[in-house]
């Protein structure tokens, strides 16, 4: 009779599993990780990271120059001014000044000789000319900025401009008369309408346009000063002291004045002149034309010097 095969009974679930079962398998995952581990943390030190490089903030470095007086100790030296561009000057209407005639007009001793009212007494005009004040800047009330103009080359820029203009009888000869207004007209008609002009023709006595104040430079006032001008005669003689007083009496004076005259003048009007025009904050500058007469250019000249003003002889068509 066949024997029994004996079986054992299924094992149970919750028993505990021998500890010498689990040894292999804690040995074998870790000989797959480590290779694993190790060829990963080879990986990652070959891979270069590139980092966002770091920008530095922009700073704003203002050089200063020291002022006059102060130490500027070791630092750097300051910057250069920038060079400005000229201004385009407007060419005068009458060729260039001969040097041989401003030559003459220069020498003292022919200046002197030449002069039957005496040589110019520089000494006289030397006080107004020693503080050196500054030239006054426009200060007119309006808008529009700034004006400019020309007159026989001499260029003056402001709101408010004022013409003195010689009209003695000497300026009868060689259409000189005739050739001023022509040039005075091309002046105030090249202001921009906000600018403010006053004309004052003298001799003896003063011819004015207008009475009082200003006229600004529109069509319609240098139409009438126009037809005034043209009433205009020349008459008597050099003194241009009083107009000078006539246009420094308004209320606002003028930001520029053009001096126009054909000879000499009284020996003691320059230094009183100078005086005249220093005002307040400064000084007004004149902007001096010899008309001819090279023998007024050392008078003129010291106006213009003294006042920060242009100085310009034009010679007469033809010469003289």
């Amino acid at each position: 009779m066949p024997q029994p095969i004996a079986t054992q009974p299924p094992a149970d679930p919750r028993a505990p599993t021998s500890r010498r079962s689990v040894w292999p398998v804690i040995v074998a995952a870790l000989a797959l990780s480590l290779p694993l581990h190790l060829l990963l943390a080879l990986w990652l030190a070959s891979v270069r990271v590139e980092r966002p490089e770091r920008v530095q903030q922009a700073v704003l470095v203002e050089t200063v120059a020291p002022t006059p007086g102060e130490d500027a100790g070791d630092g750097p030296p300051p910057a250069a001014p920038v060079p400005m561009p000229a201004m385009p000057m407007e060419a005068p209407a009458n060729p260039a000044i001969d040097p041989a005639a401003m030559s003459a007009a220069t020498d003292t001793d022919a200046f002197a000789a030449s002069n039957p009212q005496g040589a110019f007494d520089v000494a006289a005009a030397a006080p107004a000319l020693a503080p050196g004040p500054a030239v006054v800047a426009a200060s007119g009330t309006g808008g529009g900025g700034m004006a400019a103009t020309t007159f026989f080359g001499a260029r003056a820029s402001g709101k408010r401009f004022a013409f003195i203009v010689d009209k003695s009888g000497s300026m009868q000869a060689q259409d000189k008369m005739k050739q001023a207004v022509t040039e005075l007209m091309r002046s105030v008609r090249a202001l921009p309408d906000f600018a403010q002009f006053r004309v004052c023709f003298f001799d003896t006595s003063n011819t004015l346009f207008p009475d009082r104040g200003f006229r600004k430079a529109r069509a319609a006032d240098i139409d009438q000063f126009g037809a005034w001008i043209g009433g205009v005669r020349p008459y008597g003689g050099t003194t241009p002291m009083h107009a000078f007083e006539q246009v420094m009496t308004d209320a606002t004076p003028p930001d520029a004045i053009f001096f126009m005259t054909d000879g000499l003048i009284p020996a003691e009007d320059p230094a009183a002149i100078i005086k005249l025009v220093t005002v307040r904050g400064g000084v007004i500058p004149v902007h001096c034309v010899a008309f001819g007469d090279p023998e007024a250019a050392r008078q003129l000249q010291l106006i213009a010097e003294a006042t920060g003003g242009q100085y310009r002889f034009v010679p007469l068509e033809g010469g003289r």
